[in-house]
């Protein structure tokens, strides 16, 4: 029979409990761009789909270390105390920082977008005013040495 030592157990508790806070913060950056972007319920159904896949594999990589692969019960619970305590307590204002965050950043991005924008189109406008004056030049050019020809011929 196993004997499962019961320190082994409280400390595979905690690390669960972490994991609960971990995915709960990971779930806040998700929520944190849904504010900032006023997601549709179609992309919104495919944010959590890609926050299950990716909890659901940390979740089985977990249960690897803790336990070989085998479903305990008191590291489901200890993520979902994780969790809920979490979202609960720190969440609320985990969110608002990162909208915060996410909406500076969008800003300078968009500052940088902007600047960048302004350059190509004064570098494509001097591009554009060099290429009418060869364009000129080459039709002079071609025009000189219809002349030539023709005095030639």
């Amino acid at each position: 029979m196993w004997e499962i030592d019961s320190s082994f157990q409280a400390v595979s508790f905690l690390y669960s409990v972490l994991f609960g806070v971990g995915y709960c913060l990971f779930y806040d950056l998700f929520r944190a761009f849904r504010k900032l972007y006023k997601s549709t319920a179609f992309s919104v159904f495919f944010e959590d789909l890609i926050y299950f896949l990716i909890i659901s594999i940390l979740t089985f990589l977990l249960l690897m270390s803790l336990s070989n692969g085998e479903i305990r019960g008191y590291i489901l619970i200890g993520i979902a105390v994780g969790f809920l305590i979490c979202y609960f307590t720190v969440s609320r204002f985990f969110v608002k920082i990162l909208f915060a965050v996410f909406k500076f950043l969008n800003e300078i991005s968009a500052k940088i977008v902007d600047f960048l924008n302004r350059i190509l189109i004064w570098l494509f406008e001097k591009i554009k005013k060099w290429a009418k004056y060869c364009t000129i030049l080459l039709n002079k050019t071609k025009n000189l040495f219809k002349k030539d020809l023709k005095k030639q011929g």
